[in-house]
């Protein structure tokens, strides 16, 4: 059984579909943008990641890849390039498509770790730290200021973990917590980040990029 594998969920690049709450403020086509340029911001720390050691396979998990891929060409160059599967999820809700990655995966893997694509402070560090913790612990999170998480990474899991968590609310993180205690498993938390859902977090993004 292979150790490590990392996860980057990622929606397929859909005008109007993605980073809607920040397309309210500055339109779809730049919203479009935006998630693209996280996207692959997001990709490349985790190849980093692995050029600074982190002993792990990638994996590129989307919501659909359909037959026209013109959009996407240089993200799956790179994926192709760097030999990073892709993925298609498999559920309704988030917490489904989560749960069906984690759990078709640790019968390769022992250790899962799934990052989202809207969070540009994944670091090597931060991915050797979660993978460090799931050697002891059966969940690692790690929270968002805004109540979420920017990471879960999982050497056991069940699927009731993520039983009612309202996703996209303020209270992800909470919930989890709450099921990790109900179903009597270990977890760590690593320190608290962000991620670009809003215009005040593009506007941090923007100002950091600097």
């Amino acid at each position: 059984m292979n150790d490590l594998l990392v996860i980057q969920f990622a929606k397929w690049p859909v005008l109007g579909n993605v980073k809607t709450r920040l397309a309210s403020a500055i339109g779809d086509e730049k919203a479009l943008k935006v998630h693209m340029k996280l996207m692959d911001e997001v990709l490349t720390k985790l190849m980093l990641a692995k050029h600074e050691g982190l002993c792990g396979d990638i994996e590129l998990w989307l919501n659909e890849i359909p037959a026209q891929k013109k959009d996407m060409a240089a993200i799956l160059s790179k994926t192709g390039y760097y030999q990073i599967m892709c993925k298609v999820q498999n559920g309704n809700t988030l917490g489904d498509k989560m749960a069906h990655a984690i759990l078709s995966s640790l019968q390769v893997y022992k250790k899962i770790i799934i990052v989202g694509s809207d969070c540009p402070n994944i670091s090597t560090k931060t991915l050797m730290e979660a993978s460090e913790a799931l050697n002891k612990t059966d969940i690692v999170l790690g929270p968002a200021e805004d109540g979420g998480y920017v990471l879960i990474g999982a050497s056991k899991f069940n699927a009731d973990i993520f039983n009612d968590v309202a996703w996209g609310k303020g209270a992800v993180f909470d919930k989890t917590l709450r099921n990790l205690q109900r179903l009597n498993f270990s977890h760590t938390t690593l320190e608290e980040s962000w991620d670009v859902d809003d215009l005040a977090d593009y506007e941090r993004w923007c100002q950091q990029n600097r």
